[in-house]
């Protein structure tokens, strides 16, 4: 969680600086709020979507429970019970624990094992 904590300052610089002047995504105790001014000249429309998803993630309950991949670096809701998910996909752990297998045998192989 530090790891999103250290990126809500650019995150938010970056909603901030497609909104206009009078709309901007507001920091608060318990989470954000977006203040919109909506008009004519709006976002890009492509963006609505992606800007309501991040808007609807950073103002709710589930930000508590976003992880950073182990594997690619992006950004997940760990909705398991213990809140153990390391890997946004089974690929990202699949890659990881097949690195870490053959650099297990690697090591083996150069100490003379196996």
């Amino acid at each position: 969680m530090s790891s999103l904590r250290s990126a809500r300052p650019l995150s938010i610089r970056l909603v901030n600086e497609d909104a206009r002047d009078d709309d901007h995504l507001v920091a608060r105790d318990a989470g954000f709020e977006l203040r919109l001014r909506l008009g004519e000249d709006e976002l890009d429309p492509m963006w609505w979507p992606i800007v309501a998803s991040a808007v609807e993630l950073l103002t709710s309950e589930r930000l508590t429970r976003t992880k950073r991949c182990g594997e690619c670096d992006w950004l997940f809701v760990d909705e398991s019970k213990n809140r153990s998910r390391t890997w946004c996909k089974k690929l990202c752990g699949d890659r990881t624990r097949g690195r870490r297998h053959y650099d297990r045998i690697r090591r083996q192989r150069q100490q003379g094992g196996r």
